[in-house]
């Protein structure tokens, strides 16, 4: 097993190193841009449709947020939310590639715009942030069993519909340990989370806006411990990524760790331009004079649409699958119903980046 892994991420490193052959895919235009700025366009595919459905209590949900595959990485699970209502629906496909075959559950006052998610064996973990501020740090975690469960009811006529509110899940306040011992609430707002190296261990954003400037991003380790969302400020635990891209003219979104390959950040142009920096952030870094710990990007994935097509072709999140392939979530807004009806919101597969084993 470690020898696949090896070779995988020797692959991937290859691969953004060097000029690859890759070909064009309708009228996306997505660039790989590493230490020697390279642009490669590859070809995307759909792979399922996220329609604006109704909640049970008839609140369409519009929203994308984050998205999620499991450790065996072929279930999918896709929140989309309605924020100023306190509603997301959370779509559960327990086969990727099967996009006929999902059941959607409706989250009450639990979710936010849920705008970002992890996922280990044995839960979901959403980021339970709202735009207006007034919540900014709580995790929202709910039971895998629970969700396939419900499914299944969907499924096979049980039930007609499936609510799952603050008694179906465990809601996190972020934690730090302090020198004695005791407990403190987490100060920082929380808009990221992917899982990191092992079950109930995570990435999350550390907005530390004293320390870090203009130009740079943080996350930190955080642990569940004892029923606890432990958030680790060592120092050695604190990832900071410098890039000309973290200003104000785009957007952060929902970010992606990966053992193999390392971490992704999208960033959203808000319009029809993103851009996902890939930093490896298990590999060589840098120290300030405060021991903070600076890793550089090692490249970035530009993908952009059409404004023919686009008024607004917005990345949310982004997952690799069972095949190594790196899939994202969109939000879209087109000029005409015509495109409107031909790309909605939807999952996305890159399919010859490759990223993959041979």
């Amino acid at each position: 097993m470690n020898k696949i892994i090896k070779k995988r991420k020797k692959i991937f490193t290859t691969m953004l190193s060097a000029i690859l052959i890759l070909s064009v895919f309708s009228v996306t235009n997505i660039s790989v841009l590493a230490s020697t700025t390279l642009y490669n366009n590859i070809s995307t595919e759909r792979i399922a449709n996220i329609l604006d459905l109704e909640t049970s209590d008839s609140i369409i949900c519009q929203t994308m947020g984050g998205i999620g595959v499991g450790p065996q990485l072929k279930r999918l699970f896709v929140v989309k939310s309605k924020e100023s209502q306190n509603r997301a629906l959370l779509y559960y496909f327990p086969n990727l590639y099967n996009q006929n075959d999902y059941q959607v559950i409706t989250l009450k006052n639990i979710a936010g715009h849920a705008n970002s998610m992890a996922i280990d064996y044995n839960y979901i973990y959403i980021t339970r942030w709202r735009d207006d501020g007034t919540i900014t740090k709580q995790i929202t975690r709910i039971s895998r069993d629970k969700i396939r469960d419900a499914y299944l009811d969907l499924k096979n006529g049980v039930v007609n519909s499936v609510v799952f509110d603050a008694d179906d899940c465990t809601i996190f306040q972020p934690k730090v340990k302090n020198s004695d011992g005791s407990y403190s609430n987490f100060a920082y707002a929380i808009r990221t989370i992917t899982k990191y190296k092992q079950d109930g261990q995570f990435l999350i954003t550390y907005a530390n806006n004293q320390v870090f400037k203009a130009g740079q991003v943080a996350y930190t380790v955080a642990n569940v411990t004892d029923g606890k969302f432990i958030v680790s400020e060592k120092k050695k635990d604190i990832k900071v990524i410098p890039d000309s891209l973290f200003n104000n003219s785009t957007n952060g979104q929902a970010i992606c760790y990966d053992e193999d390959h390392g971490l992704f950040i999208p960033r959203w142009h808000q319009n029809q331009k993103n851009t996902i920096v890939w930093v490896d952030i298990d590999g060589s870094y840098t120290t300030d004079s405060n021991n903070y710990r600076y890793y550089a990007p090692r490249g970035h994935i530009v993908v952009e649409k059409s404004a023919n097509i686009f008024t607004k072709y917005e990345l949310e999140s982004i997952a690799f699958d069972d095949q190594d392939y790196l899939i994202y979530s969109i939000n879209t807004k087109c000029t005409n119903d015509s495109y409107a009806e031909q790309y909605p919101d939807g999952i996305i597969r890159i399919t010859n980046n490759k990223f993959l084993l041979p």
